[in-house]
């Protein structure tokens, strides 16, 4: 079970372990095998919400929102994880005086994208 109240869920597939993450106001994660099991406990990528993942082999790039502190505005951030581990969190994505939401992340075989940013983490 991952957590009671979770929303946007989003999966990827590391090669050898699924790597779920979701969002309880808290951007989660939780490794999952390819039998359905959880092997670790859930640990914590950032504060926000509505995330998207992107990985290649054990090196994952999460995207989340989070409200900026202005009533109506929040930005875009990002963690690099390497395997369960959060290396690098709350890298600012997009942020400023506009409503940045709906993030995305993708891996292009050169390097994660993001928001239309580029993030050149390699692996």
């Amino acid at each position: 079970m991952l957590a009671t109240n979770v929303s946007n869920v989003d999966v990827a597939f590391t090669g050898t372990d699924f790597l779920i993450v979701y969002s309880t106001g808290t951007v989660l994660g939780r490794r999952v095998t390819t039998v359905g099991t959880m092997p670790d406990p859930a640990f914590t990528i950032g504060s926000g919400h509505q995330r998207s993942i992107a990985v290649t082999g054990a090196t994952a790039l999460v995207s989340y929102y989070r409200y900026n502190g202005a009533a109506t505005e929040h930005d875009i951030y990002a963690a690099i994880l390497s395997g369960t581990t959060v290396v690098s969190s709350d890298i600012t994505v997009s942020g400023g005086s506009r409503n940045e939401h709906t993030p995305r992340a993708a891996w292009d075989g050169a390097g994660f994208r993001g928001n239309g940013c580029v993030h050149h983490f390699l692996p």
